[in-house]
């Protein structure tokens, strides 16, 4: 029997666009990703040689064990690029990310059942070959694989790793209204039926270029998100938790992903647990760090 444990990193969009709506139904976004140290916990087995049965555990969650799952389909994935047959797999996972949040808790929990595969048989697959199997399965899961700060465009299969900003000294925190939900299908329609002018401060391009300068002004007041813009309307708790972050004194807050998750960017540990100590009595939130 061979077990490998992985942890599976959320991550937050510092700057999210959808530029247009393709032919094939997916949206091209432009994306700054950043991975954080809020993360789950994947645990891989490779038990009896019975056929290849793929059994799922998770904790602290209510997510189906079934084929629904995208645990389930990242590994039937990779079993059936490379026509593998033989052990039976096992998936265990202790949630931490919330779900449903705009933190890739899914896209990250498939993209370490393929990294874990990937040890297991010990096939030394390449990034771009398990980011080409995980885009099969979900538009975020190639950016998790890659991990750490990248700009990602097309409907995420173009993942260009940046300059990290895991060492700048920033912390984070991460809260989430328990009362409120997006639908990343509606998110998207208001979009298409969305006419809008106006974008963020400053380009895809100039965040880039901040990024990789380590800019840190620019860096945190160009955050953008354009479904903080269409989804306004709908998510009262979510602009409640960006205001209570920015009173901290957070650099900046904003929404991650289609939301409705909220990050806010500090200058300390200590500020961010202050801001994290208010806000716990109401939401989900945790301080964490860039990946």
């Amino acid at each position: 029997m061979k077990r490998i444990t992985l942890d599976a990193p959320a991550k937050i969009n510092l700057y999210l666009d959808v530029t247009s709506k393709r032919n094939d139904g997916y949206h091209n976004i432009e994306s700054v990703m950043q991975s954080v140290t809020l993360v789950d916990t994947v645990t891989v087995t490779l038990g009896e040689k019975t056929g290849q049965h793929i059994t799922q555990h998770f904790e602290n969650s209510s997510l189906p064990c079934d084929e629904t799952n995208i645990c389930f389909k990242a590994a039937r994935a990779y079993l059936d690029r490379f026509g593998i047959n033989d052990y039976d797999i096992d998936i265990s996972v202790i949630k931490n990310i919330p779900e449903a949040a705009g933190l890739a808790g899914g896209s990250t929990d498939g993209a370490a059942v393929l990294r874990a595969l990937d040890i297991l048989y010990e096939n030394n697959t390449s990034t771009e070959t398990l980011c080409e199997i995980g885009l099969t399965v979900g538009s975020d899961i190639a950016f998790c694989i890659v991990g750490s700060t990248a700009a990602v465009t097309g409907r995420g299969e173009y993942v260009k790793k940046l300059a990290p900003l895991s060492d700048t000294g920033l912390y984070l925190v991460i809260a989430k209204s328990q009362k409120e939900s997006v639908s990343t299908r509606e998110a998207y329609r208001r979009i298409d039926a969305d006419s809008i002018s106006a974008r963020g401060s400053v380009s895809f391009d100039e965040y880039v270029k901040a990024v990789e300068n380590k800019d840190i002004k620019t860096l945190t007041e160009g955050v953008y998100n354009i479904f903080e813009r269409v989804m306004s309307d709908s998510l009262t708790d979510t602009y409640k938790i960006i205001s209570i972050m920015k009173d901290a004194g957070a650099l900046a807050s904003m929404m991650s992903g289609s939301g409705p998750s909220v990050f806010g960017i500090f200058e300390s540990r200590e500020a961010a647990e202050k801001a994290c100590h208010i806000l716990e009595n109401d939401y989900f939130a945790t301080v964490c760090e860039l990946g």
